[in-house]
């Protein structure tokens, strides 16, 4: 697997569908504007020379109900995202309803959230190590470089389970722990390849940084797209081992 040949699939899955792919990365971000404006409307946020009105009356903050909210509405939208390019890659045509897909019940949305938590949860469980110099030994050079290498599994746990929201729509009966542990296994073999890929569009990023975010519109399609062909490729791989 070649990264420069799965940059290739992309752009050639991304071939006459540019225009529509920039405009889902648009509709995408200004969903979650609206979407994050309500939320910070209904819980008396917004403010106007004081707060317009606050009709939910809690003990916790506003701003972190709003947060959380944001957050568990992003993790929806996201795997909605993967649906689409996931199909683009497949030739399947796919359009705006992708972004809703896991919207459609209630079942499926608290699936995803509950998918992505357990993931967040996991890779902080093991980014926890990079503390633990500093808990032992406090600040010094070696605290330093200990916390820099105890960050490793973190970052490598994060990448061993980047497949599950591929997986979770392929495979829709299959339980949240289900598709994590089979993203890990999937992955074995596979995490420098991911990690180089990554590393791969480092230009583009600092493009993106130079422009302001304007270039975010290109690089954000093609970036997602070469990862959705990466699992493409993985899953080929590891269903022709079974």
């Amino acid at each position: 697997m070649q990264i420069s040949s799965l940059k290739r699939q992309a752009k050639d899955s991304l071939d006459g569908f540019w225009f529509r792919t920039i405009g889902i990365v648009i509709l995408s971000g200004i969903i979650q504007f609206i979407v994050r404006s309500g939320l910070s409307v209904l819980a008396g946020t917004v403010t106007n020379e004081g707060i317009i009105f606050n009709p939910i009356k809690l003990d916790l903050d506003s701003s972190i109900i709003v947060e959380i909210f944001s957050m568990l509405f992003n993790m929806v939208l996201g795997y909605g995202i993967t649906v689409y390019f996931i199909r683009l890659t497949r030739g399947e045509n796919p359009g705006v309803k992708e972004l809703f897909y896991y919207f459609a019940s209630g079942r499926k949305s608290i699936k995803v959230i509950i998918t992505q938590v357990l993931v967040t949860i996991f890779t902080i469980l093991w980014s926890i190590l990079s503390i633990i110099p500093w808990i032992v030994k406090g600040y010094s050079f070696i605290t330093i470089i200990l916390t820099l290498v105890l960050i490793i599994p973190g970052i490598i746990k994060g990448i061993a389970y980047m497949l599950t929201p591929y997986i979770i729509y392929d495979n829709p009966e299959i339980s949240p722990l289900q598709a994590i542990t089979l993203s890990r296994r999937m992955m074995d073999g596979y995490k420098w390849k991911a990690f180089l890929i990554v590393l791969s569009f480092i230009g583009w990023f600092l493009l993106v940084c130079f422009t302001f975010l304007l270039a975010a519109l290109f690089v954000a399609p093609y970036y997602t797209t070469t990862h959705a062909e990466f699992y493409n490729e993985v899953k080929n791989t590891y269903e022709n081992k079974e």
